[in-house]
């Protein structure tokens, strides 16, 4: 394990323009399309995955993020508190490249 770098908080719109573009952008939404974030995870393991507020993200920032090349995720069938959708994604994550 390692520890988190932790940045300066900011808008989501300053995050977005920030990302580094050799990661692809993922969102865990709660609505229409989206493919399972389990299944989902890139084998290079290079991804940004937001998790949005309570209530998901509005049409905006959904908008938004999609110009940026976002693509839509689920962490599965129940909605998730903010706090452990974190949790849950990085418990699949760890899954997925656990060496057994």
């Amino acid at each position: 394990g390692h520890m988190p770098v932790i940045h300066e908080a900011m808008t989501f719109a300053e995050f977005l323009q920030q990302h580094e573009a050799k990661r692809r952008l993922v969102m865990a939404i709660c609505r229409g399309e989206r493919q399972n974030w389990a299944t989902w995870i890139p084998l290079d393991g290079a991804a940004t995955l937001l998790i949005g507020p309570e209530g998901d993200f509005n049409d905006q920032e959904w908008q938004l993020a999609c110009q940026h090349g976002a693509e839509a995720v689920s962490l599965g069938d129940h909605r998730l508190r903010t706090e452990t959708a974190g949790l849950l994604a990085v418990a699949q994550y760890a899954g997925k490249f656990s060496v057994s």
